[in-house]
Protein backbone atom coordinates (compact mmCIF):
# COMPACT_ATOMS: atom_id res chain seq x y z
CA UNK A 1 0.00 0.00 0.00
CA UNK A 2 2.99 2.58 0.32
CA UNK A 3 2.63 3.66 -3.62
CA UNK A 4 -0.70 5.46 -2.41
CA UNK A 5 -0.59 8.46 -0.64
CA UNK A 6 -1.84 8.23 2.85
CA UNK A 7 -4.47 11.02 2.37
CA UNK A 8 -6.27 8.74 -0.54
CA UNK A 9 -5.48 5.58 1.65
CA UNK A 10 -7.44 6.91 4.64
CA UNK A 11 -10.11 8.46 2.24
CA UNK A 12 -10.54 4.87 0.47
CA UNK A 13 -10.82 3.15 3.96
CA UNK A 14 -13.05 5.10 5.90
CA UNK A 15 -15.65 6.85 3.53
CA UNK A 16 -16.07 3.62 2.02
CA UNK A 17 -15.65 1.05 4.92
CA UNK A 18 -14.21 -1.83 2.25
CA UNK A 19 -10.68 -2.57 1.44
CA UNK A 20 -9.06 -0.01 -1.04
CA UNK A 21 -8.08 -3.01 -2.94
CA UNK A 22 -11.97 -2.73 -4.25
CA UNK A 23 -10.87 0.45 -6.55
CA UNK A 24 -6.85 -0.20 -6.44
CA UNK A 25 -5.01 -3.42 -6.50
CA UNK A 26 -2.08 -3.25 -4.36
CA UNK A 27 0.52 -0.77 -5.47
CA UNK A 28 4.23 -3.23 -5.60
CA UNK A 29 6.93 -1.09 -6.87
CA UNK A 30 9.46 -2.90 -8.51
CA UNK A 31 13.32 -3.34 -8.04
CA UNK A 32 14.89 -5.24 -9.83
CA UNK A 33 18.92 -5.62 -11.27
CA UNK A 34 19.78 -7.43 -14.37
CA UNK A 35 22.77 -8.58 -16.48
CA UNK A 36 22.64 -9.65 -19.88
CA UNK A 37 19.10 -11.49 -18.66
CA UNK A 38 16.78 -13.06 -21.34
CA UNK A 39 14.13 -11.52 -22.16
CA UNK A 40 11.88 -14.40 -21.12
CA UNK A 41 14.08 -14.27 -17.91
CA UNK A 42 13.50 -10.36 -17.04
CA UNK A 43 9.74 -11.19 -17.76
CA UNK A 44 9.50 -13.21 -15.73
CA UNK A 45 10.85 -12.20 -12.35
CA UNK A 46 9.38 -8.66 -13.39
CA UNK A 47 5.58 -10.94 -13.29
CA UNK A 48 6.86 -12.27 -10.26
CA UNK A 49 7.45 -9.43 -8.38
CA UNK A 50 5.03 -7.13 -9.58
CA UNK A 51 1.54 -9.83 -10.72
CA UNK A 52 1.12 -8.31 -13.81
CA UNK A 53 -0.29 -10.74 -16.15
CA UNK A 54 2.65 -10.91 -18.41
CA UNK A 55 2.01 -13.52 -21.00
CA UNK A 56 5.05 -15.49 -21.81
CA UNK A 57 3.50 -18.33 -24.04
CA UNK A 58 4.52 -16.94 -27.56
CA UNK A 59 7.63 -14.99 -26.28
CA UNK A 60 9.19 -13.37 -29.32
CA UNK A 61 12.96 -13.55 -29.05
CA UNK A 62 14.88 -10.72 -28.46
CA UNK A 63 18.02 -8.65 -27.16
CA UNK A 64 19.67 -9.56 -24.27
CA UNK A 65 18.87 -6.81 -21.03
CA UNK A 66 21.30 -5.26 -18.66
CA UNK A 67 19.04 -2.87 -16.55
CA UNK A 68 19.16 -1.73 -12.66
CA UNK A 69 15.82 -0.51 -11.70
CA UNK A 70 15.24 0.54 -8.10
CA UNK A 71 11.29 1.49 -7.16
CA UNK A 72 9.90 2.05 -10.40
CA UNK A 73 6.44 1.54 -11.42
CA UNK A 74 5.68 -1.99 -12.68
CA UNK A 75 4.34 -0.47 -16.18
CA UNK A 76 7.47 1.66 -15.79
CA UNK A 77 9.53 -1.47 -15.27
CA UNK A 78 7.71 -2.85 -18.48
CA UNK A 79 8.73 -0.11 -20.46
CA UNK A 80 12.38 -0.29 -19.77
CA UNK A 81 13.09 -4.02 -20.08
CA UNK A 82 10.94 -3.94 -23.70
CA UNK A 83 13.06 -1.38 -24.15
CA UNK A 84 16.27 -2.95 -23.48
CA UNK A 85 15.01 -6.13 -25.50
CA UNK A 86 13.91 -4.11 -28.48
CA UNK A 87 9.84 -5.49 -27.98
CA UNK A 88 6.78 -3.81 -27.76
CA UNK A 89 3.86 -4.64 -25.17
CA UNK A 90 0.05 -3.90 -24.96
CA UNK A 91 -2.46 -4.95 -22.74
CA UNK A 92 -5.81 -7.43 -24.03
CA UNK A 93 -8.75 -7.99 -22.45
CA UNK A 94 -11.32 -5.59 -21.34
CA UNK A 95 -12.65 -4.85 -17.66
CA UNK A 96 -15.45 -2.84 -17.02
CA UNK A 97 -15.55 -0.71 -13.55
CA UNK A 98 -16.54 -3.20 -11.53
CA UNK A 99 -13.43 -5.63 -12.30
CA UNK A 100 -15.49 -7.91 -14.32
CA UNK A 101 -14.09 -8.93 -17.67
CA UNK A 102 -16.31 -8.06 -20.20
CA UNK A 103 -16.84 -9.92 -23.97
CA UNK A 104 -13.04 -11.21 -23.39
CA UNK A 105 -10.97 -13.52 -21.87
CA UNK A 106 -9.28 -12.59 -18.67
CA UNK A 107 -6.66 -9.50 -19.12
CA UNK A 108 -3.07 -10.11 -20.36
CA UNK A 109 -0.16 -7.90 -21.08
CA UNK A 110 0.91 -9.41 -25.32
CA UNK A 111 4.35 -8.83 -25.59
CA UNK A 112 5.04 -8.08 -29.29
CA UNK A 113 7.67 -7.49 -31.83
CA UNK A 114 8.41 -3.58 -32.70
CA UNK A 115 10.95 -1.25 -35.23
CA UNK A 116 13.62 0.63 -33.16
CA UNK A 117 11.21 3.49 -34.06
CA UNK A 118 8.94 2.10 -31.54
CA UNK A 119 10.99 3.39 -28.66
CA UNK A 120 12.05 6.83 -30.21
CA UNK A 121 12.12 9.43 -27.18
CA UNK A 122 8.59 10.39 -26.18
CA UNK A 123 7.31 12.67 -23.18
CA UNK A 124 6.38 9.65 -20.93
CA UNK A 125 5.54 9.42 -16.72
CA UNK A 126 4.31 6.81 -15.05
CA UNK A 127 2.40 7.21 -11.59
CA UNK A 128 1.91 4.13 -9.34
CA UNK A 129 -1.18 2.30 -11.31
CA UNK A 130 -0.75 4.82 -14.33
CA UNK A 131 0.97 5.74 -17.24
CA UNK A 132 1.19 8.97 -19.06
CA UNK A 133 2.54 9.65 -22.88
CA UNK A 134 2.28 12.43 -24.72
CA UNK A 135 2.67 14.14 -28.25
CA UNK A 136 2.44 17.32 -30.02
CA UNK A 137 0.41 17.37 -33.11
CA UNK A 138 1.01 17.02 -36.66
CA UNK A 139 3.38 19.33 -37.42
CA UNK A 140 2.85 20.27 -41.29
CA UNK A 141 -1.04 20.50 -40.19
CA UNK A 142 -0.43 22.83 -37.01
CA UNK A 143 1.98 25.04 -39.58
CA UNK A 144 -1.71 26.04 -41.27
CA UNK A 145 -3.27 26.58 -37.79
CA UNK A 146 -2.90 29.23 -34.83
CA UNK A 147 -3.51 26.46 -32.76
CA UNK A 148 -0.97 23.62 -31.43
CA UNK A 149 -2.57 20.57 -29.88
CA UNK A 150 -0.84 18.29 -27.39
CA UNK A 151 -2.45 14.78 -26.76
CA UNK A 152 -2.17 13.23 -23.02
CA UNK A 153 -2.98 9.50 -23.49
CA UNK A 154 -3.26 7.55 -19.92
CA UNK A 155 -3.59 4.24 -19.90
CA UNK A 156 -4.19 2.22 -16.45
CA UNK A 157 -2.51 -0.99 -15.49
CA UNK A 158 -3.96 -4.35 -15.48
CA UNK A 159 -7.19 -4.33 -13.44
CA UNK A 160 -7.95 -0.58 -13.12
CA UNK A 161 -10.77 0.66 -14.35
CA UNK A 162 -11.89 3.80 -13.57
CA UNK A 163 -15.66 4.95 -13.81
CA UNK A 164 -14.87 8.26 -15.30
CA UNK A 165 -12.24 10.94 -15.26
CA UNK A 166 -12.15 14.21 -14.43
CA UNK A 167 -11.24 17.71 -16.18
CA UNK A 168 -7.28 18.14 -16.68
CA UNK A 169 -6.10 21.00 -14.51
CA UNK A 170 -2.05 22.08 -15.34
CA UNK A 171 0.08 23.80 -13.37
CA UNK A 172 2.45 23.98 -16.12
CA UNK A 173 3.32 24.05 -19.68
CA UNK A 174 6.32 25.55 -20.81
CA UNK A 175 8.28 25.23 -24.13
CA UNK A 176 11.56 24.16 -24.49
CA UNK A 177 13.35 27.76 -23.78
CA UNK A 178 11.30 27.97 -20.57
CA UNK A 179 8.34 30.26 -21.74
CA UNK A 180 5.04 30.13 -19.85
CA UNK A 181 2.45 28.92 -22.18
CA UNK A 182 -0.36 28.71 -19.41
CA UNK A 183 -2.15 32.00 -20.44
CA UNK A 184 -2.42 30.41 -24.04
CA UNK A 185 -4.53 26.94 -23.06
CA UNK A 186 -7.40 25.81 -24.23
CA UNK A 187 -8.29 22.97 -22.58
CA UNK A 188 -10.95 20.34 -23.97
CA UNK A 189 -13.70 18.15 -22.20
CA UNK A 190 -14.67 20.35 -18.98
CA UNK A 191 -16.04 18.46 -16.23
CA UNK A 192 -16.08 14.66 -15.52
CA UNK A 193 -16.42 12.42 -18.52
CA UNK A 194 -17.53 8.90 -18.26
CA UNK A 195 -15.20 6.28 -19.89
CA UNK A 196 -16.45 3.79 -21.85
CA UNK A 197 -16.23 -0.08 -21.55
CA UNK A 198 -13.93 -0.32 -24.34
CA UNK A 199 -11.53 2.03 -23.47
CA UNK A 200 -8.31 1.16 -22.35
CA UNK A 201 -7.39 4.68 -20.63
CA UNK A 202 -8.36 8.39 -21.16
CA UNK A 203 -7.55 10.25 -24.23
CA UNK A 204 -7.31 14.31 -23.16
CA UNK A 205 -6.04 17.21 -25.40
CA UNK A 206 -4.41 20.57 -24.67
CA UNK A 207 -4.45 22.82 -27.13
CA UNK A 208 -2.93 27.01 -27.20
CA UNK A 209 -2.16 29.20 -29.66
CA UNK A 210 0.96 30.51 -31.08
CA UNK A 211 2.32 32.68 -33.99
CA UNK A 212 1.05 31.37 -36.88
CA UNK A 213 4.08 29.85 -39.13
CA UNK A 214 6.06 28.62 -36.24
CA UNK A 215 5.91 25.50 -34.43
CA UNK A 216 6.41 25.22 -30.23
CA UNK A 217 8.74 22.47 -28.90
CA UNK A 218 7.08 21.58 -25.48
CA UNK A 219 9.52 20.98 -22.44
CA UNK A 220 7.43 20.88 -19.77
CA UNK A 221 3.60 19.51 -19.33
CA UNK A 222 2.53 19.24 -15.36
CA UNK A 223 -0.59 19.03 -13.60
CA UNK A 224 -3.15 16.74 -12.29
CA UNK A 225 -5.62 14.65 -13.64
CA UNK A 226 -8.99 12.96 -11.28
CA UNK A 227 -9.62 9.47 -11.85
CA UNK A 228 -13.10 8.55 -10.35
CA UNK A 229 -13.86 5.15 -8.97
CA UNK A 230 -17.76 4.21 -7.11
CA UNK A 231 -18.24 3.17 -3.44
CA UNK A 232 -20.64 1.04 -4.27
CA UNK A 233 -22.89 -0.70 -7.33
CA UNK A 234 -26.35 0.25 -7.64
CA UNK A 235 -28.95 -1.48 -10.00
CA UNK A 236 -31.34 -1.22 -12.12
CA UNK A 237 -33.28 -4.20 -12.81
CA UNK A 238 -36.37 -5.93 -14.44
CA UNK A 239 -37.64 -9.52 -13.46
CA UNK A 240 -39.07 -11.14 -14.12
CA UNK A 241 -39.25 -10.90 -17.86
CA UNK A 242 -42.33 -12.38 -18.57
CA UNK A 243 -45.97 -10.41 -19.27
CA UNK A 244 -48.01 -8.30 -17.87
CA UNK A 245 -44.77 -6.05 -18.60
CA UNK A 246 -44.70 -2.71 -17.06
CA UNK A 247 -42.40 -3.04 -14.57
CA UNK A 248 -40.43 -0.08 -13.31
CA UNK A 249 -37.16 0.84 -11.61
CA UNK A 250 -35.40 3.73 -10.92
CA UNK A 251 -31.91 5.11 -11.03
CA UNK A 252 -29.82 7.75 -12.46
CA UNK A 253 -32.31 10.56 -12.51
CA UNK A 254 -34.52 7.96 -14.71
CA UNK A 255 -37.76 6.05 -14.52
CA UNK A 256 -36.99 2.84 -16.23
CA UNK A 257 -40.42 1.50 -17.50
CA UNK A 258 -40.14 -2.30 -19.40
CA UNK A 259 -42.16 -2.56 -22.14
CA UNK A 260 -41.65 -5.98 -23.68
CA UNK A 261 -38.98 -8.49 -24.43
CA UNK A 262 -38.85 -11.20 -26.65
CA UNK A 263 -36.73 -14.76 -27.52
CA UNK A 264 -36.00 -16.44 -30.48
CA UNK A 265 -33.19 -18.79 -30.39
CA UNK A 266 -30.14 -16.95 -28.98
CA UNK A 267 -31.17 -13.91 -29.93
CA UNK A 268 -33.19 -11.68 -27.64
CA UNK A 269 -35.09 -8.21 -27.99
CA UNK A 270 -36.00 -5.90 -24.91
CA UNK A 271 -37.68 -2.62 -25.20
CA UNK A 272 -38.24 0.19 -22.30
CA UNK A 273 -38.97 3.32 -22.09
CA UNK A 274 -36.46 5.79 -20.22
CA UNK A 275 -38.13 8.89 -18.75
CA UNK A 276 -36.57 11.91 -16.64
CA UNK A 277 -37.74 12.03 -12.87
CA UNK A 278 -37.06 15.55 -12.43
CA UNK A 279 -38.61 17.03 -16.02
CA UNK A 280 -34.96 17.95 -16.93
CA UNK A 281 -33.62 17.70 -20.02
CA UNK A 282 -31.09 14.60 -19.69
CA UNK A 283 -31.43 12.73 -23.33
CA UNK A 284 -29.94 13.94 -26.53
CA UNK A 285 -30.85 11.34 -28.69
CA UNK A 286 -29.38 7.69 -27.90
CA UNK A 287 -25.84 8.65 -29.59
CA UNK A 288 -25.23 11.42 -26.57
CA UNK A 289 -26.50 12.40 -23.55
CA UNK A 290 -26.74 9.01 -22.30
CA UNK A 291 -26.38 8.84 -18.43
CA UNK A 292 -25.14 5.53 -18.72
CA UNK A 293 -22.63 3.38 -21.29
CA UNK A 294 -25.09 1.08 -23.18
CA UNK A 295 -22.01 -1.32 -23.08
CA UNK A 296 -22.93 -2.15 -19.47
CA UNK A 297 -27.13 -3.34 -20.17
CA UNK A 298 -27.24 -7.27 -19.94
CA UNK A 299 -29.38 -10.00 -19.69
CA UNK A 300 -29.19 -12.88 -17.41
CA UNK A 301 -30.23 -16.02 -18.63
CA UNK A 302 -31.57 -18.99 -15.99
CA UNK A 303 -28.52 -20.73 -16.55
CA UNK A 304 -26.64 -17.92 -15.76
CA UNK A 305 -24.81 -16.69 -18.89
CA UNK A 306 -24.57 -12.91 -19.38
CA UNK A 307 -25.56 -11.64 -22.26
CA UNK A 308 -24.21 -8.34 -23.53
CA UNK A 309 -26.17 -5.94 -25.75
CA UNK A 310 -25.15 -6.09 -29.64
CA UNK A 311 -26.83 -2.66 -30.56
CA UNK A 312 -30.01 -0.70 -29.98
CA UNK A 313 -32.35 2.23 -31.70
CA UNK A 314 -35.25 4.16 -30.43
CA UNK A 315 -36.54 7.62 -30.50
CA UNK A 316 -37.44 10.38 -28.04
CA UNK A 317 -36.52 13.76 -27.39
CA UNK A 318 -34.14 15.32 -24.51
CA UNK A 319 -36.91 14.37 -21.86
CA UNK A 320 -38.39 10.61 -22.75
CA UNK A 321 -36.88 8.23 -25.11
CA UNK A 322 -38.15 4.70 -26.09
CA UNK A 323 -35.35 2.21 -26.66
CA UNK A 324 -35.19 -1.40 -28.30
CA UNK A 325 -32.46 -3.14 -27.14
CA UNK A 326 -31.00 -6.56 -29.08
CA UNK A 327 -28.59 -9.24 -27.49
CA UNK A 328 -27.09 -12.44 -28.64
CA UNK A 329 -26.36 -15.31 -26.39
CA UNK A 330 -24.94 -18.71 -26.62
CA UNK A 331 -27.85 -20.65 -25.71
CA UNK A 332 -30.88 -21.10 -26.41
CA UNK A 333 -32.30 -20.06 -23.25
CA UNK A 334 -34.66 -17.32 -21.95
CA UNK A 335 -33.67 -14.44 -19.82
CA UNK A 336 -35.01 -13.94 -16.50
CA UNK A 337 -33.61 -10.61 -15.89
CA UNK A 338 -32.18 -7.71 -17.21
CA UNK A 339 -30.02 -5.32 -15.19
CA UNK A 340 -27.54 -2.28 -16.04
CA UNK A 341 -24.77 -1.14 -13.13
CA UNK A 342 -25.02 2.68 -11.81
CA UNK A 343 -23.03 4.28 -8.86
CA UNK A 344 -24.13 8.00 -7.02
CA UNK A 345 -20.84 8.22 -4.86
CA UNK A 346 -17.75 8.46 -5.33
CA UNK A 347 -13.91 8.28 -4.40
CA UNK A 348 -11.51 10.10 -6.57
CA UNK A 349 -7.63 9.29 -6.86
CA UNK A 350 -5.74 12.49 -7.47
CA UNK A 351 -2.72 11.76 -10.00
CA UNK A 352 -0.26 14.47 -10.33
CA UNK A 353 2.10 13.74 -13.28
CA UNK A 354 5.13 15.86 -15.35
CA UNK A 355 6.07 15.53 -18.56
CA UNK A 356 9.28 16.66 -20.07
CA UNK A 357 10.72 17.31 -23.85
CA UNK A 358 7.32 16.24 -25.82
CA UNK A 359 8.02 15.53 -29.43
CA UNK A 360 6.00 15.78 -32.65
CA UNK A 361 3.66 12.64 -33.89
CA UNK A 362 6.04 12.54 -37.02
CA UNK A 363 8.92 13.01 -35.67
Amino acid sequence: MSGIRPALLALLLVATGQEESQYLPPYRPVSLRLDKASPRDALQELKELSRLPIDLDELLPGRPVTLDLVDQTPLQALQAICKEALLGWELEGLQDWRARAHGTGPGRVRIHWVTERWHRPLGRAFVRHYAFQATSGDWDQALQDERQTVSLLIRTAPGVRPYAVSTLKLSALTDDQGHDLLPRVQLSKEGIQRLSVYSRGANLQVRFTRPKGSVVRIGRLAGTITFRYPKAVRWVRFAPLTPPFEQVSEGMGIRFLLRGYEQKGTAHRLEMDLVSLEGQAIFKGLDRGMPFDGSEMELRTAGGESVVHQGYCGAGNDLSVRMTVDFHGKTDQAAVEFRLPWADEFVDDVVEFELRDIRGMNE
